[in-house]
């Protein structure tokens, strides 16, 4: 999600509604006054729309919205990693 000169603040608040898991920042040049982030949900598309909603209604200006799989190995990595956490090798 591209999102055109956010207010200060806007990330924290995307990161607090109910079907986000987590927000990432990237780092994109491409266009002054713009930010780029990556909103990784909970349930699926309801989830997404829910979130484009609630940044709109919140005052965010949406520049644009890519939907990204996450691919086979990734999905492996975060289950091995959640199921590692806290143990010792």
């Amino acid at each position: 999600m591209k999102l055109k000169s956010p207010d200060t603040g806007l990330l924290e608040k995307i990161y607090r509604m109910a079907p986000v898991k987590k927000v990432t920042k990237i780092p994109d040049g491409s266009l002054s006054g713009t930010i780029q982030i990556e909103v990784e949900n909970i349930d699926g598309n309801e989830g997404i729309f829910q979130v484009i909603k609630e940044v709109v209604d919140m005052g965010g200006r949406i520049y644009a919205i890519h939907e990204r799989k996450i691919s086979l190995g990734e999905t492996f990595s975060k289950i091995i990693d959640t199921e590692n956490i806290g143990t010792k090798i």
